[in-house]
């Protein structure tokens, strides 16, 4: 939902020029690349990047092998039987990362 009101307020920016404004102004208050397709929604996926190391890349097969098993299984299971198997070492403000990987797996695998 963010990203698509994001969308919607660069094309409006974009192709906006206001009063006194020049068209480098307002060139330069959007991205310079935005594609040549109008999909900005990609564009700005495609810009997210990680702030931190992931917490889990010691244990996303298993994660992964676990949802795969049994793919209706929710990130909150998943991160239960992680804490059960490894003990005061995933903190339960892990879900949502948990959350995002099983709903790109189920993406991947074509699950709604």
């Amino acid at each position: 939902m963010r990203l698509e009101s994001q969308a919607r307020r660069l094309k409006v920016l974009s192709g906006k020029q206001g009063e006194g404004q020049s068209a480098e102004t307002v060139r330069h208050k959007t991205p310079e690349a935005v594609p040549s397709d109008g999909n900005i929604v990609e564009m700005l996926k495609e810009g997210r990047r990680r702030s931190r190391p992931d917490p889990l890349v010691s244990v996303t097969e298993d994660l992964r092998a676990w949802f795969e098993e049994e793919p209706g299984r929710t990130g909150r299971e998943l991160l239960q039987r992680l804490q059960s198997i490894y003990p005061g070492e995933y903190p339960d403000n892990l879900i949502r990362t948990v959350q995002r990987r099983v709903k790109d797996w189920r993406r991947d695998r074509g699950i709604p």
